[in-house]
């Protein structure tokens, strides 16, 4: 229960991923594949560090909806999350994303 990360490797192709979880379950973020389980514990530690800032944030408007990346200080894409109905839906999620961070209320999945 609670705000956490989530960490799991796929069985089919054998990647490991991430997402971050709001205390009501919603996913707020999804991360990229990673080959080992260490790769994607950076990645939750990038998210932690990077995603309390605003400037690592960037919306995208697509064909099919509304997109949020959010990218380290390297410029390489750590997460993701979306389609949103609009710009505004994608703001208000960095802000939830953004506060959630910096509250530190966030479990580790070890």
């Amino acid at each position: 229960n609670g705000a956490r990360f989530d960490l799991w490797k796929d069985q089919d192709n054998k990647m490991w991923y991430f997402v971050l979880r709001a205390e009501d379950g919603r996913i707020l973020l999804e991360s990229e594949d990673y080959q080992a389980r260490g790769g994607a514990v950076n990645g939750i530690v990038s998210v932690r560090e990077n995603g309390k800032l605003e400037q690592r944030y960037k919306i995208i408007v697509g064909e099919d909806g509304v997109y949020v990346s959010l990218k380290a200080g390297n410029n390489h894409e750590i997460a993701t999350s979306g389609p949103y109905a609009s710009e505004t839906d994608a703001a208000s999620l960095i802000n939830e994303t953004r506060n959630l961070l910096d509250s530190e209320r966030v479990a580790n999945p070890w």
